[in-house]
Parts: C-alpha cells; structure tokens; sequence
C-alpha cells in the first residue's frame, strides 16, 4: 500500500506546483467563454396608407411646394407623418427632392428620410434675354408739387432678380440745384444670371455748361438679331457615296466676321468609334459686339 502511496503523493505535489496553488491558498478554475448574444434586428416598412392633407397658402413670390414624408420616431417606435411645406425658391438653382434610405436603429430596419436640398444648375444654354413689359401700368395720380423749385422724375422699370421680373419704381419730385440741370435717367443691358435684362441707370444733376456728351442721354446701340437664312444651298442634299464604318453629318450654317453673312458647310463623313454614340450638334444664340447671331456648336462622340 505504501508502494502505491508515494507516486499518488508525488504527482499531486506536482501538479499543486505547475498550477501556483502551492502555499497560496488558491484555486484556479477555469471557464469556457461565454456564447455571443444575436440581436434579431426587424425591417420596419413604410405605411401603405397616403395622408392627404389641404395643402397651406400659397405665399406671395415664387415657392417650390415640398411634399411631405414618412420620418422614423424611435421613441415611440413607429412612423410619424411629417407634412409638407413651400420652400422659397433661390436663384440659378434647381431644388433635388428628398429620397429615403434603409437604416440600422437600435434593433429595427427601416426607412430613414435624407432631406432635399437646393443644387446650383450648371446651365451650358444661352442667356434668355427678358425685354421690358410693353407698357407701364395704370396711370397713378401725380403727389403734389412741394413748395419751391422742383423737377418731376418720371418712373421706371426696375429688375428684380428675387423675384425674376421687372417691377414698376413711380416717379418722384427732385428739388432743383443752383447752376445745375437734370440728366434723365436710361436703360442699359446687362447680363444678371441666366437673364440679359435692361438694367436702370439713375438720373443726375449737371454743372451747366459742362461738356461731357457721353454722358448727356446717351443712347446704347441697338442689337441687331441676325437670324438663320430660310433654306439651305441646293448643295446641301448633294452626299457623296457612303463609306462603311462610317456615319453621315449634315451640313450647317457658319457665320464669317469678315463676310458678315452666314455660309454653309458641307456635310462629311464620320468614322464610327467603339463603344460610342454620336451627338448631333445645335445652334445657340450669341452676341458680337452689337449684333446677336446663331454660332454653330459642333457634334462629338460620347459614350
């Protein structure tokens, strides 16, 4: 029995030893980690129901109507309905609607609203020339003269680039200045944005005597529109024999300086590239000096 005793003895001090149980008092025990916790994460989808709701007054000016949407309530859980509204419009920009998005929120899956915004445009078309109105509104009732020397000032149209029109500005009394007399006032064109418009330059007071002619009703010469001819030359249905590989051009319109006139240019052809399509070229309108004429844009190959 003793034979036995002693190797059981050995192997416990032994392994009391490698486990630093020894003299200590310890005992160390040792656990398998803990599973990892699933969260189950449930798609919550958009209502089917539409809300109709009379939409609010318009207000004075020009306004974008923007439709109302579907916002995620993570207190209560739930989708609340958010209405909508007019946002004021801005100039040379175009407004981008709002768009929704799939979203982790705490353990749902669901449609989170990204808001609009309003984008610059970036416009390669002319500029759109805006004439004056054709007549001034009703006649309104001239204030009474003051008392002393005074020169009445005729009203105006004036351009509004908030509003995107011309607005009337009536007409006033100006007193009069020893040794001076009044400059009346006059249009000038003007590019304002995506608009030419005839912008008011305000009257003045001038020493009399003062020789200063450019100044003095200075008249702007008036732009010449030169327009297309009504047909093309009789050799602009002349083709010569088609080519494979290859695309027909139709002839246009150039206009020379030099000449003064439009001339034309015969159609060619256009080898075809891979992968590509040919966009057909246009014309836009363009102002030299005091003339505006129809420049020729040229076709190219996009993909």
């Amino acid at each position: 029995m003793k034979r036995y005793l002693l190797p059981v003895l050995t192997l416990f001090f032994l392994n009391s030893l490698l486990t630093g149980c020894l003299g200590h008092g310890m005992v160390v025990v040792h656990r398998s980690p803990a599973p990892e916790r699933t969260v189950v994460v449930k798609e919550k989808r958009l209502p089917k129901r539409v809300v109709k709701r009379k939409r609010a007054p318009r207000p004075t000016g020009k306004y974008e109507w923007v439709k109302g949407h579907w916002s995620w309530d993570g207190n209560v859980g739930k989708y609340v309905w958010v209405p909508g509204h007019w946002e004021r419009q801005q100039t040379a920009k175009r407004w981008v609607p709002g768009h929704y998005e799939w979203k982790v929120r705490g353990r749902h899956r669901v449609k989170v609203w990204v808001k609009g915004h309003w984008e610059v445009v970036k416009t390669t078309s002319a500029v759109q020339e805006r004439a004056l109105p054709k007549a001034p509104p009703r006649k309104r009732q001239r204030p009474q003269r003051p008392t002393g020397k005074y020169e009445w000032v005729k009203g105006h149209w004036s351009w509004d680039a908030n509003v995107g029109k011309y607005v009337w500005a009536p007409g006033r009394w100006e007193r009069q200045q020893a040794a001076k007399r009044w400059v009346p006032g006059h249009y000038e064109w003007k590019v304002r944005g995506r608009h030419r418009v005839k912008v008011w330059v305000k009257g003045h007071w001038e020493k009399v005597g003062q020789t200063q002619p450019s100044k003095v009703r200075q008249t702007q010469p008036q732009t010449l529109r030169r327009p297309l001819p009504a047909r093309p030359p009789r050799s602009a249905n002349a083709r010569p024999n088609p080519r494979r590989g290859h695309i027909w051009v139709k002839g246009h319109w150039k206009w020379t300086p030099n000449a003064g006139k439009y001339v034309w240019s015969d159609g060619r052809y256009e080898k075809k590239k891979r992968n590509m399509r040919w966009q057909k070229g246009h014309y836009k309108w363009k102002e030299v000096g005091n003339q505006q004429i129809q420049i020729w844009v040229r076709g190219r190959w996009v993909r």
